[in-house]
């Protein structure tokens, strides 16, 4: 079982198993109600891999949100923040900024990488833009893929050494990625 500390004690963080992953599930499916991918949970629920995880965020045993993070054989330098929330109830208290930072601290403590990476698909009042406007170092459109009509993709770093490195608009296969999961979506309709 792979573990983290928050500095606030009321915080606790599990990993996301398969005896809790309809916890998971829950949290996100109600945050991204056009695109959960319980496949991914299910993925990493038997993955061991520290740089490939979720966890529940619990404040005072009480589920409050979802967080983990992952890496790309496209960029051995850099790991990303995946399916980051925090559910409605608990917002606006400090909570998403606290499990974003204990999230980087996490990465930053694995001694693998020197950026921590957030891409998000940009639509007005999205609650986390500001926080990552808040915590992050750097901030660009990503371009290379026409990720749907109106929609503006944003990268965000976090520099964990002094050289700040943009992502620079390399592919990241979104349309792929979100093309897959439409598909398992409809077959298991």
């Amino acid at each position: 079982m792979i573990e983290f500390a928050s500095s606030n004690k009321e915080l606790k963080y599990e990993q996301v198993t398969i005896n809790n992953i309809e916890i998971a599930y829950d949290i996100q499916k109600n945050e991204w109600k056009d695109s959960p991918d319980k496949d991914n949970f299910i993925r990493k629920s038997s993955n061991l891999k520290e740089d490939n995880v979720s966890f529940i965020v619990y404040y005072k045993n009480i589920p409050i949100g979802i967080t983990g993070v992952y890496s790309e054989n496209i960029d051995k330098n850099s790991i990303w923040l995946d399916w980051f929330c925090i559910i409605p109830e608990f917002r606006n208290k400090g909570f998403g900024k606290q499990v974003l930072i204990d999230t980087i601290n996490y990465a930053r403590s694995l001694n693998k990488y020197s950026y921590f990476r957030a891409e998000t698909t940009y639509w007005e009042g999205r609650p986390a833009i500001s926080l990552y406007d808040n915590v992050m170092h750097l901030k660009e459109k990503y371009t290379a893929e026409d990720t749907g009509k109106n929609k503006v993709t944003l990268i965000y770093t976090y520099c964990f050494t002094e050289k700040k490195d943009y992502w620079n608009n390399k592919y990241l296969g979104l349309n792929d990625y979100y093309g897959n999961l439409k598909n398992i979506q409809i077959n298991k309709h």
